[in-house]
């Protein structure tokens, strides 16, 4: 179904507005990451598929707010991915999602692979070399493969990645989000950053 934000859809409303994602927890809560199981490698966690979610706008002038928060109740096809420090997350999108949000990002890597009709996304963290971007990116790069190979949610061995988004791309002149649209059985993931006085909305896949 289509999604709409202050009336507009969500690609005219991510370029009108310098847009943030925001986590509505209680105190202290991130997100739902303890929902996770342990993945297939150290330091991997899969999130259940089809967890409910809903999404509010707020908004002040050109700045708005996308809040996600838990809705276990009623179908609203929204998705959302948790993360942790030194830990690769994923979850595959299932048939009722339509929407699906990860981050605030501040340096993490964002891959997608698998079929176009429910992928998976990966939200990977690592604090190792941390202050090398070369080598933050390629342990990032490396987990993720490393997960691929080992048949995270079904995929095949010989999957690859498919859509990236890496911190070397936007960390120091962007902080964002990504977020995955279903248009028909295609799903399409964006890169959503602001700097200062600045905005950018890019497809990744």
């Amino acid at each position: 179904m289509p999604y709409m934000m202050m009336g507009l859809d969500v690609l005219a409303f991510m370029r009108q507005y310098r847009v943030q994602l925001a986590y509505m927890g209680g105190k202290g809560v991130q997100a739902p990451i303890d929902q996770c199981a342990p993945g297939p490698l150290p330091n991997s966690k899969e999130f259940p598929v089809g967890v409910q979610f809903k999404m509010s706008i707020k908004a002040t002038g050109q700045d708005a707010t996308v809040q996600i928060e838990r809705h276990p109740g009623y179908e609203t096809g929204v998705r959302y991915l948790p993360w942790q420090p030194d830990y690769c997350v994923y979850t595959r999108m299932d048939p009722a999602a339509g929407i699906v949000f990860t981050g605030p990002l501040s340096g993490c890597n964002i891959y997608v692979a698998g079929p176009r009709t429910d992928p998976v996304l990966f939200h990977t963290n690592s604090n190792t070399s941390a202050d090398n971007a070369a080598l933050n990116n390629t342990a990032k790069r490396t987990v993720t493969m490393n997960m691929l190979a080992a048949n995270a949610m079904g995929l095949p061995a010989n999957t690859l990645i498919a859509g990236e988004l890496e911190r070397a791309s936007y960390s120091g002149s962007f902080l964002g989000f990504v977020f995955g649209l279903k248009e028909g059985n295609d799903w399409k993931f964006y890169f959503n950053g602001i700097g200062d006085k600045i905005s950018t909305l890019r497809r990744i896949f």
